[in-house]
């Protein structure tokens, strides 16, 4: 049975008061690299049952990270645990470390000024030797600010995930994680509107008339890193080799560093850097929308590099043919399959398929012209456009050259006033909702 689909759960542990800014800091870093976030923030106190409810959110975590500040923190003194006379954070930490999560603890430099002689004082600088210590402790970082803290924060969780014998303790945990059991800490989304199908859509998707186009949000709704993170992965390890490495420009911001990482490493140490992160300890398996899309549409052009749509059309049988390489995309013209799913930018399963750096965005029409010559030709008749943010250079240039029809669609929850533009000038009609609920109305129709 394969696992269901969720993002890398992260558990945020500190004292309240001293650090509010810097939990704000982190949940934000984890949110952007499409990790989940988990922190008590505003549970406590919460009556007799808050204890139950933090070790069934720790215990369904895949890392525990640890923020350590000026005080020791908020300590019970009636209900469960009180008997310990332990602070919340030390429980948490305690716990965590009984269930053998991977802790990565950081430590707030205290000023000159910082409290030493209290009782308070006494105990936080007591738990901190015990976290510190060598035997039995954790390795451990320091901050000054709540942006360094966010950095360093996103960069250990990214190294180890990264990192084969790190990320074991991982994905040993992995069977007794209560996946979708927690309560979840994290705030609920806010509900949005979404638009039912448009009848012209409808018609066209029974008709079989128009092929399905996904870009990396709907990879990101089954749990993979978002593309700061793998950005964050290969500029960590060009700061090691070259401390005056500076980040570029966000505007080509990933083909840019996956460039420079092949200038210093090489090919092979890039490709093995993108599929490590791609290698996700909790498991990967195909979302709803993946599941229906097989469904619904013959024709998928991707530019993911992951096999989610591959593995979906296998569990169901549809018999839909996989499209890597430039040489099979050539030998279609002469007559291929009905159904195909097409891999625009390659497959991290064949290496020397996937498109990283600069050089292969901008060769993409004389290296992979066939591949785009049968792109075009299964979209240009009309296309649903899911998970992608109408901005990659290589996905408008293709939809530029096609001719315009009515039948192009982009869904999303929101867009910007700026691609609402995009859109519009291209004559793409914008649907407001989210792919498993609109995949899911296309098939009830």
């Amino acid at each position: 049975m394969r696992a269901m689909p969720r993002r890398l759960r992260v558990f945020v542990s500190s004292t309240m008061k001293d650090l509010r800014n810097e939990r704000a800091e982190v949940v934000r870093r984890l949110q952007q690299f499409n990790f989940e976030p988990v922190n008590a923030e505003g549970w406590l106190p919460d009556g007799s049952d808050a204890w139950s409810r933090i070790e069934d959110e720790i215990e369904s975590c895949d890392i525990f990270v640890l923020l350590l500040g000026d005080t020791y923190g908020w300590t019970p003194t009636e209900g469960p645990k009180s008997d310990e006379s332990l602070s919340v954070t030390e429980l948490e930490y305690n716990h965590a470390a009984g269930k053998g999560l991977p802790i990565l603890p950081f430590f707030k430099r205290l000023g000159d000024d910082a409290d030493r002689t209290s009782g308070d004082a006494t105990k936080r600088d007591k738990f901190r030797e015990s976290v510190a210590k060598w035997s039995g402790g954790r390795v451990r970082a320091h901050f000054d600010l709540a942006s360094d803290l966010a950095d360093s924060v996103g960069n250990a969780i990214v190294e180890l995930i990264s990192n084969s014998y790190l990320r074991q303790a991982i994905v040993q945990r992995a069977p007794g994680v209560a996946r979708g059991v927690a309560r979840t800490a994290s705030p609920r989304p806010t509900p949005v509107r979404r638009d039912p199908p448009p009848p012209e859509l409808i018609d066209a998707v029974k008709a079989k008339r128009i092929a399905l186009f996904a870009g990396a949000g709907i990879s990101m709704s089954a749990g993979f890193p978002s593309g700061s993170a793998f950005v964050e992965r290969l500029q960590h390890d060009l700061s090691q080799a070259d401390p005056t490495y500076s980040a570029i420009s966000p505007a080509s911001r990933f083909a840019g560093v996956a460039s420079d990482f092949e200038l210093y490493f090489g090919r092979e140490k890039l490709v093995l850097a993108v599929a490590q992160l791609m290698e996700l300890p909790q498991g990967t398996a195909p979302t709803p929308a993946h599941r229906l899309a097989v469904q619904l549409f013959d024709k998928i052009v991707t530019t993911n590099y992951d096999d989610l749509f591959e593995q979906a059309a296998a569990d169901a049988k549809t018999g839909h043919t996989v499209i890597t390489h430039e040489d099979e995309a050539t030998v279609y013209f002469e007559g291929g399959p009905a159904k195909v799913i097409l891999k625009l930018h390659g497959s991290i399963a064949a290496p020397s398929s996937i498109v990283l750096t600069e050089e292969d965005v901008f060769g993409l029409d004389e290296r992979r012209r066939d591949t785009l010559r049968l792109a075009e030709s299964f979209l240009s008749r009309g296309a649903l456009m899911l998970g992608s943010s109408y901005r990659d250079p290589s996905v408008v240039a293709l939809f530029d050259r096609m001719k315009r029809t009515p039948d192009h669609w982009f869904v999303a929850h929101t867009v910007q006033e700026v691609t609402r533009r995009r859109l519009a000038a291209k004559g793409v009609r914008w649907i407001e909702s989210d792919a498993d609920s609109l995949l899911e109305a296309l098939t009830t129709m």
